[in-house]
């Protein structure tokens, strides 16, 4: 997924699930800990009921 566009990211959620994944990890790079952001909580939550 650390390349997947924001614009698919459902969809690619679900190929994942198709092709067998139980479960989907998402690391959120926030700037603390690392220089650079990504997604957020709120992509998050709008992941959560797929």
């Amino acid at each position: 997924m650390p390349v997947s566009r924001a614009a698919r990211l459902g969809e690619q959620v679900l190929e994942t699930e198709q092709a067998g994944a139980h479960r989907t990890h998402i690391d959120v790079m926030d700037g603390h800990f690392v220089n650079n952001l990504s997604m957020g909580p709120v992509v998050v939550q709008g992941l959560r009921p797929i």
